[in-house]
């Protein structure tokens, strides 16, 4: 596996994220050591946008 194929994969868990599904829409790639470092890369992003999304766009106000 490539670097480039994990940020690919990593891109599509957020692109995932953005779109609303859910994060057992994760591809499952196959059954190889690299698919699996391949459905973590998706998780990553998936859970890197969810982290992003819920994050307060400004300050409070009170």
């Amino acid at each position: 596996m490539t670097p480039e194929q994990y940020h690919r994969a990593e891109d599509a868990g957020r692109a995932a994220r953005r779109a609303g599904r859910g994060r057992d829409t994760c591809p499952l790639y196959g059954m190889g050591r690299d698919e699996a470092l391949l459905r973590e890369a998706w998780w990553n992003g998936y859970d890197a946008q969810d982290a992003e999304i819920g994050k307060p766009k400004g300050r409070a106000r009170g």
